[in-house]
């Protein structure tokens, strides 16, 4: 059986469409990265690795991953080249496109990303709405701050299972709470989403890693154990109208947008203490 075959099957098993097929992709991606030695020196962090390593019940869009120690440039671009080089071998690769950033936080460290968008081709079955293709985007974090956990952890696929690293709960909450504290204005409806699942699971943040992070970031630095007060009072800025409307295609099932909402994420912070 070829691996196009395979992910399809597996896709189809996922809910077909765009969102099973995606992330059937990502699984195979990851796998072939997996394979390669990558995750000795880079960890999957980001909604994605949630959804994947910890079963979060929305689908998924790019791939995110923070290195857990230095990587060099070439080591860095073969990360891509890798990944299109996979999707080339199941002919449903288009197009690559890479790009080294660098981004002002507005803190003394300038945030350093290499990102990778891959053009996928997406077979006749899977198509929903006129969509004939959808784009795959890599982000490796270069200089994440100090302080994150890591963990091991084994991926269940209906293809073979497979294994890589990924950083620990408490980490991924805190990579989440950064974005959802400091960075409300690119925060998705997914962002809240995932909120609500950290909530609801009485996951405590890496406090350490989400204070590391503030102080290389962020031009007005603030303690992390302030992070619930800070988190109510940026939900009032937000349009939950628009977060709804980014966060429905992701649903698995749409009854879950209940858990989007401005009020029940209040109270849940709030009875937190």
């Amino acid at each position: 059986m070829s691996d196009l075959v395979s992910i399809s099957q597996e896709a189809k098993a996922l809910g077909g469409g765009l969102n099973g097929f995606r992330e059937s992709v990502q699984r195979y991606i990851l796998r072939t990265l997996a394979a390669a030695g990558f995750f000795e020196e880079m960890a999957f962090v980001g909604g994605t690795a949630l959804r994947i390593g910890h079963q979060l019940n929305r689908f998924s869009e790019d791939l995110d991953f923070a290195v857990s120690r230095p990587m060099s440039v070439d080591r860095t671009i073969e990360l891509g080249d890798l990944a299109f080089e996979a999707l080339m071998r199941l002919k449903i690769g288009i197009s690559s496109r890479r790009d080294f950033r660098t981004i002002p936080m507005g803190g003394p460290t300038d945030k350093l990303d290499y990102v990778c968008h891959l053009d996928v081709r997406l077979p006749p079955v899977f198509r929903t709405g006129g969509a004939a293709r959808f784009t795959l985007r890599l982000d490796l974090d270069r200089n994440p701050a100090e302080g994150w956990g890591k963990t091991p952890m084994l991926i269940r696929s209906k293809i073979r299972p497979f294994a890589l690293t990924m950083h620990d709960l408490p980490s991924l909450f805190a990579g989440k709470l950064h974005v959802l504290c400091c960075r409300v204005d690119r925060a998705k409806g997914r962002d809240f989403f995932d909120l609500a699942w950290y909530l609801s699971r009485e996951v405590s943040p890496n406090l350490d890693f989400l204070d590391a992070t503030i102080k290389a970031l962020e031009p007005k630095p603030w303690p992390a154990s302030e992070w619930r007060a800070r988190l109510i009072e940026r939900l009032d800025e937000v349009d939950f109208d628009r977060l709804l409307r980014e966060l429905e295609p992701f649903l698995i099932e749409p009854a879950d947008r209940m858990l989007c909402s401005r009020e029940l994420l209040i109270s849940a912070l709030e009875q937190m203490g």
